[in-house]
């Protein structure tokens, strides 16, 4: 009987403290689940806390600076003949990509900032292109992968009334000016006549409307202050070298719409390049100041004339050089060894550039037509045209189709032939041969702008 009551109790003792587990363990369980929601809860909260200020840290930035973006993406196939050579042909296929990322801040009623970094190269090569030392061109030819700053200027309105002036003030929007937002299916992007000047720049411009004065829209009047080449302006000033001049340049510009005619542009352009610099290709030879350049240039363009989907462009310069007599030596052979000694171009030069595009409905049609004459020189080295056409001495036809894929988007076909006169197109020193080059070239653009 004994045995028995102690079975017994064992066996309550045992339920009991079974009993006080079980519930210990429910307990232990519940405060576990209790924990880990909380710590999700937490985790949720700081993820929400973290996303409200990388909101509000964005919002606050992209209110300070709006940024966009121009991608571009350009197949090309160059063939080269010269009819005075005998196996002259040559073909190649160029595949370049180029990205713009722009930037714009109203940073006052004063004051506003425009920016424009830029990478450009050539598909499956990152090397450094052997003229991207040129200031003009940095951003403008097609490089290593890194950024350049393509623009970066201030626009100060510094007096106001009637006649008010702004001073742009630092690398200036002086690159795909006028007429080349046909073919590139854009807005007007740059400044200055591009028959002229295309590329980078940098420089003070004074600009005053004078819409108010004149009843015309979109009337101004501009002069320009700005640096060609600067002689390594930090050992210049201390006298460690001043055997190099700075290359200064000067301009004068009016320009106005013309009444009845919507989306109309007349501009009138001079233009003068003090102390140019010409760079030697031999070995241990010093570049020179070889002498001033000058410009004369008309233009006239309309944007859908009418309503009718037209339209239309026409350009005029004039250029003129005037050597000092300094020269410098030329290699033309690859060899490393002189071949010549080169001075500025001697006398003077004119081209025309005329256009039309049409907006068929399902696309645009664009035809274009230049010409240079003998001693044709323009600064257009940074011209986003990789043949620099514009720079011909001779004639060139480009015809091309347009055709909108989104809102922000297009693709372009064309195909140019240049058909070269002269030697020398594009540089500004040495005396123009006769020339009997023919260049094709078939090309295909995808473009996005946003």
């Amino acid at each position: 009987m004994k045995k028995l009551s102690l079975v017994v109790a064992s066996l309550l003792i045992g339920n009991m403290t079974l009993s006080a587990n079980s519930d210990l363990e429910a307990k232990v369980a519940l405060l576990e689940k209790q924990l880990a929601e909380l710590k999700s809860e937490l985790k949720s909260f700081k993820n929400d806390t973290t996303d409200i200020l990388d909101n509000v840290e964005t919002a606050v930035l992209t209110d300070k600076i709006k940024f966009g973006l121009t991608f571009r993406t350009r197949f090309d196939s160059v063939e080269t003949k010269n009819s005075a050579m005998a196996n002259s042909n040559e073909t190649d296929r160029l595949f370049t990509t180029k990205l713009n990322l722009n930037l714009k801040s109203d940073i006052s009623d004063v004051l506003k900032f425009t920016g424009r970094l830029t990478a450009y190269k050539n598909w499956g090569n990152n090397y450094t292109n052997m003229y991207s030392s040129y200031d003009s061109k940095e951003g403008r030819i097609a490089n290593s992968s890194g950024l350049f700053m393509e623009r970066a200027y201030i626009d100060w309105t510094a007096l106001s009334g009637t006649v008010p002036v702004i001073l742009t003030i630092g690398r200036q929007p002086s690159s795909d000016g006028p007429s080349w937002q046909f073919a590139e299916n854009s807005v007007r992007k740059g400044t200055y006549d591009a028959l002229i000047f295309d590329g980078a720049a940098d420089g003070i411009v004074a600009t005053m409307p004078l819409s108010k004065v004149t009843g015309l829209e979109n009337s101004a009047f501009r002069v320009a202050f700005g640096k060609g080449v600067e002689n390594e302006s930090y050992e210049n000033a201390t006298g460690m070298n001043n055997s190099l001049k700075d290359n200064n340049v000067y301009g004068v510009f009016a320009e106005s719409s013309l009444p009845g005619l919507n989306d109309s542009l007349v501009q009138l352009s001079y233009a003068t390049a003090k102390d140019v610099v010409a760079d030697s290709n031999v070995a241990n030879s010093p570049s020179n100041n070889v002498g001033d350049l000058a410009w004369y240039g008309i233009l006239f363009e309309a944007s859908n004339i009418q309503n009718s989907g037209l339209d239309l462009f026409a350009h005029y310069a004039h250029s003129k050089g005037k050597p000092n007599n300094k020269t410098v030596e030329i290699d033309m052979t690859g060899d490393g060894l002189k071949d010549y000694d080169f001075g500025l171009i001697n006398g003077s030069g004119n081209s025309y550039w005329l256009g039309a595009r049409y907006d068929v409905g399902f696309g645009k049609i664009g035809l274009e037509y230049n010409h240079g004459s003998k001693n044709w020189f323009s600064m257009t080295g940074g011209s986003l045209d990789p043949l620099n056409k514009l720079a011909t001495r001779g004639n060139v036809t480009d015809i091309y189709f347009i055709k909108n894929i989104d809102r922000n988007a297009h693709v372009k076909v064309g195909y140019m032939d240049m058909d070269y006169k002269y030697s020398g197109s594009g540089m500004h020193i040495g005396t123009p041969m006769a020339d009997k080059t023919d260049r094709k070239n078939g090309y295909l653009e995808f473009v996005v702008n946003f």
